[in-house]
């Protein structure tokens, strides 16, 4: 694969992340208790109760990293994979340290910081299946 297209893809990736993630104010405005509100009512409406806020926003913090990942991964030679997972890991501390250091209304957690990794680790592995899969096609002439 051209590592142009994940290159760019990338960089549009990171941005965004550190868009969503060192945004003075996390919930947009107050948007956190509207959120749990929803979640409540959805808990009202049959909802598993096991399916909390928390749990939700950890999901979207994996699914947050995945992209991040998968364009890393692909942005370097195919044996280079796994330093999807250790700049996944140093992205999200350099986030949780910015958002500790330099943003009251923030919250550096642990979750996070497991979470992210977890978004880049299945990020670079989808890699894995992306080469295997283009490596099987022919090439069109």
């Amino acid at each position: 694969m051209a590592r142009r297209l994940p290159t760019i893809l990338l960089a549009v990736t990171t941005l965004a992340i550190l868009a969503m993630t060192l945004w003075p104010d996390p919930r947009g405005g107050d948007g956190t208790p509207l959120a749990r509100a929803i979640v409540e009512a959805l808990h009202a409406a049959g909802l598993p109760e096991a399916i909390t806020f928390e749990a939700i926003e950890f999901t979207a913090n994996i699914v947050m990293f995945i992209p991040f990942g998968l364009f890393l991964a692909l942005s370097v030679p195919r044996w280079m994979w796994a330093w999807a997972i250790v700049l996944g890991l140093a992205f999200t501390l350099l986030i949780e340290f910015l958002q500790g250091a330099f943003l009251p209304e923030r919250f550096a957690t642990t979750s996070d910081l497991v979470a992210n990794t977890a978004g880049a680790l299945i990020g670079g592995a989808l890699s894995l299946i992306v080469r295997r899969r283009e490596r099987r096609r022919p090439e069109v002439t």
